[in-house]
């Protein structure tokens, strides 16, 4: 591997998360009016279309191990998003997601990292427990 391609990926890794931190601008953003009344953003297609380009982004990640992480990434983001009431983050997306995750681990070669991966997807679906996790792990 070369230090160019390797910057490139750790790049890539980085746009994705820095997408996601950057949908909660369009969801918890507060701001004064022209009446000076404070008021909070919630703008669910903004969000919706942030995360989805994360999961673009994410997918062409030649690095399964870094792919798998950041769909888990994604996931937990859309399903705080989806807890906080965003209708636009709807369950069979998360559903999708998770389809996606386990997927993509499914080529991994069982390693150490591998099995940090079950843990974060499992600690994730855990937090999930209750609501919409029964569809997800079938």
């Amino acid at each position: 591997m070369n230090r160019r391609g390797k910057k490139e990926r750790e790049l890539q890794a980085d746009q994705v998360r820095a997408l996601c931190s950057c949908a909660s601008l369009f969801w918890s953003t507060r701001y004064r009016d022209e009446d000076g009344e404070e008021k909070e953003m919630r703008d669910g297609e903004k969000v919706h279309s942030v995360l989805t380009r994360a999961l673009k982004m994410g997918a062409q990640c030649m690095e399964p191990i870094v792919q798998v992480e950041l769909l888990i990434d994604i996931l937990t983001v859309m399903y705080s998003f989806y807890s906080d009431g965003c209708n636009q983050i709807t369950e069979d997306s998360i559903v999708e997601v998770v389809g996606r995750v386990r997927d993509s681990k499914a080529q991994l070669e069982k390693s150490v990292e591998s099995e940090r991966m079950d843990g974060l997807l499992n600690r994730s679906l855990e937090v999930m427990e209750g609501n919409i996790v029964s569809r997800m792990r079938m």
